[in-house]
């Protein structure tokens, strides 16, 4: 039994693995119309939680002739707890603006500047 308790006090007290990397992939639009991916590194002076990379959005609703719509720019993601997370995306030079709250995914409105609000949905795997 002591032994048992010795265990579990060490393993509790041992320091947390943080994760190095983010794989974030993402649905955005009112129709979900647009997939987003990312892999994220962790910001060695932004501190354990935080991560950006580039991203990539595909148009994958109804497309012209000329195939889906490609954009790259960048993200920076912030895990803020277990189940909150703020981001920032970089797309076609404007910033926009995430904060959302996890369920089976992360949910929330993305804000840019002089639009309206747009539905997103992130799935966060996290790599240690």
């Amino acid at each position: 039994m002591r032994a048992v308790l010795l265990f579990c006090l060490a393993t509790s007290l041992a320091p947390k693995a943080y994760a190095q990397a983010l794989k974030v992939s993402g649905q955005l639009g009112v129709l979900g119309e647009w997939e987003l991916s990312a892999t994220l590194s962790r910001e060695p002076a932004g501190g354990k939680r935080q991560f950006s990379g580039p991203l990539s959005l595909k148009h994958v609703g109804i497309c012209s002739p000329d195939g889906p719509e490609e954009k790259a720019g960048t993200a920076q993601v912030q895990l803020v707890s277990a189940s909150r997370v703020n981001a920032s995306f970089m797309i076609d030079g404007v910033t926009c603006t995430y904060r959302g709250q996890k369920s089976d995914t992360y949910t929330g409105l993305m804000s840019c500047p002089g639009k309206t609000n747009v539905p997103i949905l992130l799935w966060i795997d996290e790599a240690k």
